[in-house]
C-alpha cells in the first residue's frame, strides 16, 4: 500500500513517501489467503509536476501497462500544448486534472478496472498570500473521489496509505497534550517530521507481525513559493543531484 506524507509549514511543503512496492499473489484455490511480497525497494512515488507542484502516489504503481511516472509525463506534455497559463492553475485544478487522467486510463483498461490510486498534489496557488496547499484525490472503480475537507489549506499534515501507525501516534500525543509544533516548524523540520512518520511506520511493520507494506528508503522533496519543487533526499533515485 505504501505511505505518503505532506507536511505544510510556514515556508513551504515537504512531500515524502517510502520506496517499497509489494505484489499480492492471487490464490490458486478458492478460500486461500492472498500473500503480499516485496517487488522492489527502489520505487518512485514522489514526482515533480509542472516544475512547481509535488505529487505523491500510493496504490497501483502500474496503470494500463505504464508507470505512474510515465503517465504524469504524458499528461504534462498534453497540458503544454493547451492554451492555459501557469497563473490560471491552482492546486485543486492540477489535482483534479491528474485524477481525471488516471481515471480515464483505468476505465479504458479492463485488466486494471479494480485498481485504486490515491494521490496527494501539493503546491501553492498563484496569489501572493496563498497558503501551502495539499489536494487529496482517490481514483477507484472508475470514479474520482475527493474528500470533503480537501484541499487542505492550513499548516498541518496529510497522510495517505498505511496511516494507522501515524494515527495511533497522534492519538497518544493528543492524550498527553503533546501535539506537534507545526506553527514553529521550519521547512527542514517539516521534512524531518515527514521522514520520521514514514520511518516509524516502516520500523513498526518490520518488528511486529504485520505485513510489510511500507519499507525501503524515503524520498523527500520540498516545495517553496518562489523556488518551486526541489529534491532533498531521493533514495529511489541515487543518481539524482539533490
Amino acid at each position: 500500500m505504501s505511505l505518503a506524507v505532506a507536511v505544510r509549514a510556514h515556508d513551504g511543503i515537504a512531500v515524502a513517501a517510502d520506496t517499497l512496492t509489494t505484489v499480492t499473489s492471487r490464490p490458486a484455490e478458492e478460500g486461500a489467503v492472498s500473500v503480499s511480497y516485496p517487488a522492489t525497494e527502489s520505487a518512485s512515488k514522489v514526482f515533480r509536476f509542472l516544475e512547481t507542484y509535488g505529487v505523491s502516489v500510493v496504490g497501483n504503481s502500474v496503470i494500463a501497462g505504464r508507470s505512474v511516472a510515465a503517465i504524469l509525463g504524458e499528461l504534462q506534455v498534453e497540458m503544454a500544448t493547451e492554451d492555459i497559463t501557469v497563473e490560471e492553475l491552482t492546486v485543486r485544478k492540477v489535482g483534479e486534472r491528474i485524477g481525471n487522467y488516471i481515471r480515464s486510463l483505468l476505465v479504458a483498461s479492463k485488466e486494471d478496472a479494480g485498481a485504486a490510486v490515491t494521490l496527494l498534489c501539493s503546491g501553492f496557488n498563484n496569489t501572493l498570500d496563498a497558503p501551502p496547499t495539499t489536494m487529496e484525490v482517490t481514483v477507484r472503480d472508475g470514479k474520482m473521489v475527493i474528500p470533503s475537507d480537501s484541499p487542505h489549506e492550513v499548516r498541518g499534515v496529510t497522510v495517505s496509505g498505511e496511516g494507522y501507525v501515524v494515527e495511533a501516534l497522534w492519538a497518544m500525543a493528543k492524550a498527553r497534550n503533546a501535539a506537534p509544533g507545526l506553527d514553529y516548524f521550519s521547512l527542514r523540520d517539516a521534512a524531518a517530521y515527514a521522514r520520521f512518520l514514514i520511518e516509524i511506520t516502516r520500523d513498526f511493520q518490520r518488528f511486529h507481525m504485520v505485513p510489510q507494506a511500507v519499507g525501503g528508503g524515503v524520498d523527500i522533496a520540498l516545495i517553496e513559493r518562489r523556488r518551486g519543487f526541489r529534491w532533498l533526499r531521493a533514495d529511489s533515485r541515487p543518481h539524482m543531484t539533490k
